[in-house]
């Protein structure tokens, strides 16, 4: 019924309804939050949101427009929910480095990217909640580009696999059989 954008100069996230095109909602983030990437959780009440400027990441209640915000040690661009709704994974790009952010006790882990890593961007769960695929872009912010994709299993926030995955993989999703990882590039 609703899609949801954000304004990343404005700091704002846009409600909008999606037969009408109306915004419904305009929530504040803050004009120094610099919003990038967002995802819903599984049952829908709550977005994460990716803060680049904010250097944090927002918890959204989709019921009350409520916000709250976890702090991180860098420039989160993008977020990710498992399906079981456990975790939120967020991708920090100039820390190189993936928070783990467990739903149930509010703890928030991390896991540091290989020394070659250049900075990541997209990163997409597993239907079965169990691991994590990350793209390791670089490109932007005098980075060169990378050339790698990591399987991360989140439960043990470790590393599993690095994949070859072409130059500048910045788009990753996950087939519902969980046999195939698609891996867009620059």
């Amino acid at each position: 019924d609703y899609a949801y954008a954000l304004s990343q100069d404005k700091g704002i996230l846009y409600k909008i309804d999606a037969r009408s095109y109306d915004v419904k909602q305009r929530i504040e983030l803050g004009s120094t939050a610099g919003p990038h990437g967002l995802r819903l959780s599984p049952d829908g009440k709550k977005i994460y949101v990716a803060l680049m400027t904010g250097k944090g990441m927002a918890i959204v209640d989709v019921e009350t427009g409520l916000v709250g915000k976890v702090d991180l040690p860098g420039a989160a661009v993008q977020t990710a929910v498992t399906p079981d709704g456990k975790y939120v994974a967020a991708s920090l790009y100039d820390t190189k480095q993936i928070s783990i952010y467990r739903t149930d006790t509010k703890q928030m882990s991390f896991i540091d990217l290989p020394p070659k890593a250049k900075g990541p961007v997209q990163l997409y769960p597993t239907p079965d909640s169990k691991y994590l695929y990350v793209a390791d872009q670089g490109y932007y912010f005098n980075q060169p580009m990378s050339e790698w994709v990591y399987k991360i299993d989140v439960e043990q926030g470790k590393i599993t696999q690095t994949i070859k995955a072409g130059q500048a993989p910045h788009g990753v999703v996950v087939s519902s059989d969980r046999r195939t990882v698609y891996i867009t590039n620059l």
